[in-house]
């Protein structure tokens, strides 16, 4: 994985242009109502993209309804690997910055942290490469 891949993963996926849910009511998805959450699984039970959008919720959005499938019956399958969008950018941000040539007493201050753990941080990415070189 590059940083480029890293930065992909913060997108929508191009797929969901083509869901059934697509010009419907956004509230639908919401699973709070439980009347609106069973026509909102109906209309997924008939999309195309269904399966595709699904596997892409269990690893990206933390609540409503995708792929048909609820924000408890994907939490139930996460077990604590869920990473959200939010903190996918922060981790995006800190190693760009990591791997940036911004003085370390910057990134200490940001980050608050020490120069000398800036300097470890810049040692262990560069050892361990985070999967940058491929």
């Amino acid at each position: 994985m590059n940083l480029d891949s890293l930065y992909a993963a913060l997108r929508t996926p191009d797929f969901l242009a083509q869901g059934a849910c697509v010009r419907q009511d956004a509230t639908l998805w919401d699973d709070d109502d439980r009347a609106k959450s069973a026509v909102a699984k109906a209309i997924c039970g008939t999309c195309p993209v269904q399966r595709s959008c699904a596997e892409w919720a269990q690893a990206n959005e933390i609540a409503g309804i995708w792929g048909g499938i609820d924000t408890a019956t994907r939490n139930k399958g996460r077990r604590g690997k869920f990473t959200t969008m939010e903190q996918r950018r922060e981790n995006a941000e800190w190693l760009s910055d990591v791997l940036s040539k911004k003085p370390a007493i910057e990134l200490a201050a940001k980050y608050g942290r020490t120069e000398r753990t800036i300097y470890r941080w810049r040692e262990i990415a560069q050892r361990d490469d985070y999967g940058l070189a491929s």
